[in-house]
């Protein structure tokens, strides 16, 4: 990209926290600050130990006015600590994207597998294949540890509701609030190998290298399985 190696401002426009794990970051990046679905940015933080850095990827499909949305994980206490401080107009001091995670052509399928913060560059690609003209059919399966944090649920549920071919199943380890579906999307996984289809996976690395094991012994191409490490 022509911006590679550039240093960008963009404000904090919303924070969402999901349970104590996850902030969903919605911010206002400048006019020339464009990125792909998939891609990621780096952001640098600074506390009292100095200065470090945590990569993103970006969780919206390119947008007009150039606002994009994160989902930092909270697991950190350098991260927690800086993160929960912020406040709508906050200034985020971040990198030009990169990254190139495919992004199928949308006469294809699709099967995206994703679990925790994986989600994150998946809902990028879905968003860009749904609201963008039609495309093939769409499958997300989506596996968190609990149902009370699940990141971008109802933005999920919303895209389901308004496009027939976006196909939707959350799975979560522990259910209270009834928001997500018993087992493991790998339990689900051999019933939508579809003709042609792509398979994007992205989550903790036994989980993709699971997946793939599992689509390769049923017979998926490797060339159609696509990972994005994080």
């Amino acid at each position: 990209m022509k911006t590679k190696g550039r240093e960008f401002r963009a404000s904090v426009r919303r924070i969402e926290y999901v349970g104590r794990r996850y902030a969903i970051i919605e911010a206002q990046g400048t006019p020339d600050f464009n990125h792909s679905p998939g891609q990621f940015i780096k952001i640098a933080f600074v506390d009292k130990q100095g200065t470090f850095e945590r990569y993103y990827s970006i969780a919206s499909a390119p947008r007009n006015d150039h606002s994009f949305e994160l989902c930092i994980i909270l697991d950190d206490e350098r991260t927690r600590d800086l993160v929960t401080a912020w406040a709508p107009g906050s200034t985020l001091i971040c990198s030009a994207p990169s990254g190139r995670f495919t992004n199928p052509p949308k006469d294809q399928p699709v099967v995206c597998v994703a679990g925790g913060s994986g989600i994150t560059p998946l809902k990028a690609i879905i968003e860009d294949r749904l609201e963008h003209g039609p495309s093939a059919a769409t499958v997300l399966l989506y596996g968190c540890q609990s149902d009370t944090e699940i990141p971008f649920f109802e933005a999920l549920q919303s895209l389901g509701r308004e496009h027939p071919s976006f196909q939707l199943q959350i799975f979560a380890d522990n259910i209270s609030m009834g928001q997500a579906l018993a087992g493991r999307p790998l339990d689900q996984l051999e019933h939508f190998i579809l003709p042609d289809a792509h398979y994007l996976l992205c989550g903790p690395p036994g989980f993709m290298e699971a997946a793939r094991r599992l689509l390769v012994e049923r017979g998926v191409r490797a060339d159609a399985i696509h990972q994005d490490r994080y």
